[in-house]
């Protein structure tokens, strides 16, 4: 037997190297043992293995796929898992659907990609299939990963699942119920559900001696960002505004969920806090957050955006965001149609937005669509009709079926408004919608269909007095003996006995007339019926209250009174005037109104004092005292009291 050469031996201690270096988890030394093997065999296909997966375990992913490109058709779960880390879903999901191998990892690596591709109901059945088929260590992380498949497709708009429940959840489990919750709309359970999860994780990372508390505040971080949203939902703003700005002010999440949190104050700033808002704005145009987002909070950052450049007036700004949400994965028609009509009118292009909304409701439809073109024709009734009468979803709707048929008949289309209504009918089995229009045909002259109607109504509710009222009423106009026959149906076949004295007696009970009699005994009969005896209806006067007349307490009968009692005491002759009324004469704005003229220095019509006369006065023209001396000036310049 021949000794081995001396590169098998130096390959077989590499090897030997490699082997335990891998087990050790050393994969930094494992990576340069395999490039001195490499170095000496490079066809040695183990050896490019094992640098790959240790390129892999070393997060270079970009390198691993360059080793990969001249084997495309070996290690295809290599390659597979590569493509889906650096962010190429769908290369990763070809690779892995056209792939032979049918393992358990591949199929692992198919519920990933399912998952980040948002095609929720098949990554649910994948994971339902390998929980059933396999028992391992590792059953919990794919009962988590089963958890957020459900609660994720729970948050589409096609589904609606109950939360998945399990017997000893960890805190991921409880966390993708909760989010299941509020998918949901069951926020209060969600709240509570994210309170357990939080209590779970803290206990769960204190046991793990390996974790930080920068560990524990990011995973924790997720909790409460989703308990803040929770709190969000439920109107509790200032609390949920506490969370967001611990989360990022103390800078415990990744830039994704800071994202979120930012984006989640922006909603409750609205128009309010329009700086702190534009401060937010650098959070959610980071890179990368499309690579941790999913299309639903993508489309929802990129509208507040919108909303808030036109805020801001920031058209420009606003017209590149919408341009690019209508490009992009998270793309919804709709949304862009009526955030880029928003700009057009802000930019006072009134028929351009109608043009974009009118081409887009008649592609999609919708009734937001729908009312927003209405609301843009606002002042062409004809066309607003038009729109509103095409929106099947709105016929069941009273106060829109009005609008339209008012509509109609502002424009003098009462024959379009009665089409409208049949529409309406055959669609919609309203009985408050068939009588209204009964009603508008009774009101328009078209008797016979409004009877027609009215029939229907009566005969699903017959004991309704008002439309029994109404039909009799339209009965009597056209048929009196349809009218007598329902009148008899409704009051009976017994006939009516009225009495004329009981009922003449009766009416002038309260009208000043009164019962004298004894107390009424046993079985006699109440006032105002017949039989009674011991009664007499008489009438009386009413009687006036003469009050008496109030005097002074001085008065005296033998004194006459003063004639000049009802003047002012000012103008009476027996009024004694003070020193300040005789030195300034009549006082202006003194005694009554109209006592006494103005004196010469304020009578304007006979000019200034001293003045050319009739000389008009600018605003910015000083004015001089007029009337007063130079001893009064200086008189009241030496009053004057010193600084």
């Amino acid at each position: 037997m021949t000794s081995p050469s001396p590169p098998q031996k130096e390959l077989e201690v590499l090897f030997k190297d490699l082997s335990s270096q891998g087990q050790n988890g050393d994969y930094q030394k494992a990576l340069k043992t395999a490039n001195r093997i490499i170095k000496i065999s490079p066809q040695d296909k183990t050896a490019l293995q094992c640098k790959i997966v240790c390129l892999i375990h070393q997060n270079q992913f970009v390198e691993a796929l360059k080793l990969m490109s001249s084997n495309r058709d070996e290690l295809e779960f290599e390659r597979a898992y590569c493509l889906y880390r650096t962010n190429r879903v769908e290369e990763a999901t070809l690779i892995v659907r056209q792939s032979s191998d049918k393992s358990q990892r591949m199929r692992e690596l198919l519920g990933q990609l399912l998952y980040r591709a948002e095609q929720y109901d098949e990554c649910l059945s994948v994971y339902q299939e390998l929980m059933a088929n396999s028992t391992d260590e590792f059953d919990s992380e794919r009962l988590t990963n089963l958890s957020a498949a459900s609660a994720a497709l729970s948050g589409t708009a096609r589904h609606s699942m109950d939360p998945l429940s399990v017997e000893d959840p960890t805190y991921e489990i409880v966390y993708n119920r909760a989010c299941g919750l509020v998918a949901g709309g069951r926020v209060k359970e969600a709240e509570s559900e994210l309170q357990r999860a939080e209590s779970l994780c803290r206990s769960a990372m204190e046991d793990d001696p390996d974790m930080t508390e920068e560990d524990v505040g990011a995973e924790l971080a997720v909790i409460e960002v989703q308990r803040g949203y929770v709190l969000q939902l439920q109107g509790r703003n200032q609390e949920a505004l506490a969370i967001y700005n611990k989360i990022i002010r103390g800078k415990l999440g990744d830039p994704s969920l800071n994202a979120v949190a930012s984006n989640n104050i922006i909603t409750m700033n609205r128009d309010q806090n329009v700086f702190d808002s534009k401060k937010r704005l650098k959070t959610l145009s980071l890179e990368g957050l499309k690579n941790k987002l999913n299309t639903l909070q993508l489309g929802a950052i990129e509208r507040n955006k919108v909303l808030l450049y036109l805020h801001t007036n920031q058209l420009d700004s606003a017209n590149k965001v919408c341009e690019g949400l209508s490009r992009g994965s998270h793309a919804d028609k709709e949304t862009y149609c009526l955030l880029k009509a928003a700009i057009l009118v802000r930019e006072k292009r009134q028929r351009d937005a109608v043009e974009l909304v009118r081409g887009c409701y008649e592609e999609v439809g919708g009734v937001r669509l729908g009312f927003t073109l209405a609301q843009l024709l606002l002042g062409e009734p004809e066309r607003v009709a038009k729109v509103l009468s095409g929106i099947p979803e709105c016929f069941d709707k009273p106060a829109v079926v009005d609008l339209v048929v008012n509509l109609h008949c502002c424009t003098g289309e009462y024959q379009h408004a009665s089409e409208f209504y049949e529409r309406v009918l055959r669609k919609s089995d309203n009985h408050s919608l068939r009588q209204r229009a009964a009603e508008f045909e009774l009101s328009v002259g078209r008797v016979e269909k409004g009877i027609e109607l009215l029939e229907e109504v009566y005969s699903r509710d017959r004991r309704n007095p008002r439309v029994a009222a109404r039909l009799m009423s339209a009965y009597s106009a056209v048929e009196p003996e349809k009218a007598a026959r329902l009148s008899r149906e409704l009051l009976g076949e017994e006939e009516v006995v009225l009495d004329a004295e009981l009922l003449e007696t009766t009416g002038l009970t309260g009208f000043g007339l009164h019962y004298r009699g004894g107390k009424r005994g046993e079985g006699s009969p109440r006032p105002g019926k017949q039989g009674g005896s011991n009664q007499e209806i008489i009438t009386s006067k009413r009687k006036h209250r003469k009050r008496k007349i109030k005097l002074p307490k001085d008065f005296d009968p033998t004194v006459p009174p003063d004639p000049e009692r009802w003047l002012p005491r000012k103008e009476r002759s027996s009024y004694k005037r003070r020193k300040a009324d005789k030195k300034g004469g009549v006082s202006v704005g003194k005694g009554t109104q109209g006592a006494g003229g103005a004196s010469a220095e304020f009578d304007m019509s006979k000019g200034a004092v001293g003045g050319t006369g009739g000389t008009p006065i600018g605003m910015g023209d000083a004015v001089k005292p007029v009337g007063v001396s130079k001893a009064k000036q200086q008189t009241t310049k030496g009053r004057k009291k010193k600084r």
